[in-house]
Formats: structure tokens, C-alpha cells, sequence
């Protein structure tokens, strides 16, 4: 999702077909899969050993894994989501294809391509976020909000990056940078309560969905920055497992609410069978896809074969993710709008 906010037009949108819900699915299915607003019950576990737990084992196969495939599933099966944009969709699917196979021809391994990763990931993460904001907004008849947008991602984006420094210890204490990251850190929380108080200080009605949303995002984030500039190490485990269940999650979910508008919205494609029985459908990919990449992975013959399969998935992700999801296209405005009332 990661072009979701960009070029929409403020006045184009208010002139739009008017606001039928504060939610995009419903009000349970936003607050628990959009909002997430139960993270910090889901990682008491996490918190009291303070390392991998069972919650991260769901995390990582049963619901991360899951969300970078189904992009490429999405593509394949809905032809709206593939119209104009043939050749670009085209270059996210091989280009990263071909810099897998070059790193692994030049260095034999695919450690050199950890900071691109990580990088497009954080990027990625911060675009995603602002991009459900600026759903919610749209679903109001909202102009859009440059400061939310950027806002949102500096802020995830700068949460994410943060731990690097503190985990390696690259940055020597008490130096310029070091000065400069803390001041960054108080930057980034300012953001994150400014951003707050613009939302929270209007009128709260057909906000509910919005907010719910923005408070658990930026908890969430904000949280993870204080952690590193106060040394909370207990708690960095847990809230970047959080981080990673929170945007898949809610990327799922809004694919799932997507498809199911499919179903009576625009052109066909195998996706319009499908729409009706989505849950179903959706158990049932994220259940076999999870269990796939966990088998994979614990047999040593197939381990490497499936990270160099699945890192190239995750780069095509992040490159079809950002063609895919633009909520100036008329097709998916249609699909968000006829959403149930919540």
C-alpha cells in the first residue's frame, strides 16, 4: 500500500457520492484487524521473557508471510488491479528477481541485500499506515492532510530505524550523532502527539474508525521510540513483533475488505467468485501458505532455496504494493464506498 495516499485531489473528493461509514469493513473487523488495538495483550508473553515467543512464531509464518504473497495472489486473480499499469507491474516482479540472482552470483549469499530490505520495509511500513489514514479520510469526504501523510511516515519510518543504532552500538555515546538521534527521537514523539491532537480535538463523529486507528499506531510507535532512547530492552522485542503484526494484519484485512466489494464492483476476473466466500478463502491461503514456509524452513535441504524464493517475494511486494493500492483510481474509491455501515 504503499502509494495509497499519494495525488488525491481534495476537491475532487468532497464532491464525491458522500460518507456511508466511519468503518472500512465494520466496527469489529477495523478494531481488531485494522487498529489492532489488543497488541499490547497479545505480547504480554513476550514482554515477561523478553525474546522470541510463541506469538512471534504466529507472527512471522501465520500472518507476515501470508500478507507479502498475497499481493502477488491479488495481482494474478483481479484484473482491475493490473489494468494500465501491465509493464510496471512487469519491472516489480523481475527486477527484483534479477538483483536477487546478481547478489547471490557476485557475493553467494543474499546478506549484501539486508539494507535494501530493511530500508523499502521501513519505507513500506510508513507509507501502508498513512495510506489506511488517508482511507479512513477518504470515507468522510476528508481533503487531504500532507502533515498526517508525512507525518505518519517519518514517524513509523524513523521508529523502525532507531533500534538499528541502539542494537549494533555503532554510535558512541555522548557524540554529535548520538545528540542528534536523541534530538531525533523527541522530534518524532512531538510528531506523534501533534498528530494526536489533530485528530482527537475534532468532533469525533464518523471518526471512531480513524481514531481507534491512529491512537494504536501511534502508541505503538511512539512506544518503540522510547524504548530505545530510555534503554527499555525488554520491551524492543515485543514492540517490533508488534510493529510487524500490526501491518500485516492490517493489510490483510484490507485486502479482504477490498475483495469482498469486488464481488458487485467493477470488472470480472476470478477474483468475483471468490468475493463472497472471502473469509473462507482467506483462512484458508494464509493457513496453507504458513505452513509451506514453516516446512520449508526447519528442513535444511530447502531452507536456502526458500529464503532467495521468499526475499524475492517480499521485494516484489513492496514494488507492487506501491502500483497497486492508489486511492485516486476510480475502482477502488468504488469498492471503499460500499462498504457495510459500522
Amino acid at each position: 500500500m504503499s502509494g495509497m495516499g499519494v495525488g488525491i485531489n481534495g476537491d475532487r473528493e468532497n464532491s464525491g457520492a458522500g460518507v456511508r461509514s466511519q468503518w472500512l469493513g465494520s466496527g469489529w473487523l477495523d478494531t481488531v484487524f485494522i487498529a489492532n488495538i489488543f497488541w499490547p495483550l497479545l505480547l504480554l508473553p513476550a514482554l515477561r521473557v523478553g525474546d522470541t515467543t510463541a506469538v512471534s512464531f504466529w507472527q512471522v509464518y501465520f500472518v507476515t508471510l501470508p500478507h507479502r504473497w498475497l499481493t502477488l495472489a491479488l495481482v494474478a486473480l483481479d484484473p482491475d488491479r493490473r489494468a494500465g499499469s501491465v509493464w510496471k507491474l512487469s519491472l516489480a516482479l523481475v527486477l527484483p528477481g534479477a538483483l536477487v540472482v546478481v547478489a547471490w552470483w557476485v557475493s553467494g549469499g543474499l546478506v549484501c541485500l539486508a539494507m535494501i530490505d530493511f530500508a523499502w520495509n521501513a519505507w513500506h511500513f510508513g507509507s501502508q499506515h498513512a495510506g489506511i489514514s488517508r482511507a479512513y479520510a477518504l470515507k468522510r469526504g476528508d481533503r487531504p492532510s500532507p502533515f498526517e501523510r508525512w507525518g505518519l511516515r517519518g514517524l513509523v519510518v524513523f521508529a523502525l530505524a532507531r533500534p538499528v543504532e541502539w542494537v549494533t552500538g555503532w554510535v558512541e555515546g555522548g557524540s554529535p550523532l548520538d545528540l542528534a538521534l536523541r534530538f531525533g527521537d523527541w522530534a518524532a514523539l512531538g510528531t506523534g502527539v501533534a498528530l494526536l491532537a489533530a485528530n482527537l480535538s475534532v468532533p469525533w463523529s464518523g471518526r471512531l474508525g480513524k481514531n481507534l486507528h491512529l491512537v494504536s499506531l501511534v502508541s505503538l510507535y511512539c512506544g518503540l521510540i522510547a524504548a530505545v532512547h530510555w534503554g527499555w530492552s525488554g520491551a524492543l522485542v515485543p514492540l517490533l513483533t508488534a510493529s510487524a503484526w500490526m501491518h500485516a494484519s492490517e493489510y490483510i484485512a484490507f485486502v479482504g475488505i477490498y475483495a469482498r466489494g469486488r464481488g458487485s464492483r467493477g470488472g470480472g476476473g476470478p477474483i468475483q467468485p471468490l468475493a463472497g466466500q472471502m473469509v473462507a478463502w482467506m483462512m484458508v491461503f494464509i493457513t496453507v501458505v504458513g505452513s509451506i514456509g514453516w516446512m520449508l524452513e526447519i528442513w535444511p535441504s530447502s531452507a536456502a532455496f526458500w529464503g532467495t524464493l521468499n526475499l524475492w517475494a517480499a521485494l516484489s511486494h513492496y514494488g507492487l504494493d506501491g502500483i497497486i493500492w492508489k486511492l485516486r483510481q476510480p475502482g477502488i474509491r468504488a469498492v471503499l464506498s460500499a462498504g457495510p455501515g459500522g
